[in-house]
């Protein structure tokens, strides 16, 4: 390696800025029960950071972690939750969203964020802490989206 570095060089080098953010989306519809989660998959970024877990992202790294979360409630939507984010099953209470949708109204937007420090292998999750119904968006926009940032190691 050229790279001027003593003892050779770190592996991957230089890191892969995939590696520090994943970008996820969930489509619609939805139903989901007490304790579901939404089906997201991962659009953006990851690389060597990140890959997919049960309802969310599992950070393949030792770190602090900055994720935020967006629900974009289509027209019809009934829901009688509390949506947040979840780090191995245990709630994140400051990512939490009351969701009260009784399926007569228009679109909603929702929305939690946290930073949390996670273990190599930790999965985070957005999961509803009660029953929700989403139809398809006409637009056939995203039912929802999550970004999860290291900022730290």
């Amino acid at each position: 390696c050229n790279c001027g570095c003593c003892g050779g060089c770190p592996s991957p080098f230089p890191p892969t800025a995939a590696g520090y953010y994943a970008v996820l989306s969930a489509s619609g519809p939805a139903t989901l029960a007490d304790g579901g989660t939404l089906p997201f998959a991962i659009v953006q970024g990851g690389g060597d950071g990140f890959a997919p877990c049960a309802g969310g992202v599992q950070a393949l790294k030792d770190g602090t972690y900055f994720v935020t979360w967006t629900l974009n409630a289509p027209p019809l939507s009934q829901a009688d939750t509390v949506l947040g984010l979840r780090l191995n099953g245990a709630r994140l209470g400051e990512s939490e969203a009351a969701v009260q949708l009784n399926g007569a109204g228009g679109a909603a937007c929702f929305g939690g964020q946290t930073v949390v420090s996670a273990a190599a292998g930790s999965c985070l999750s957005l999961v509803s802490n009660g029953t929700a119904s989403f139809p398809q968006s006409a637009a056939g926009a995203p039912l929802a989206g999550m970004t999860i940032v290291r900022v730290s190691p």
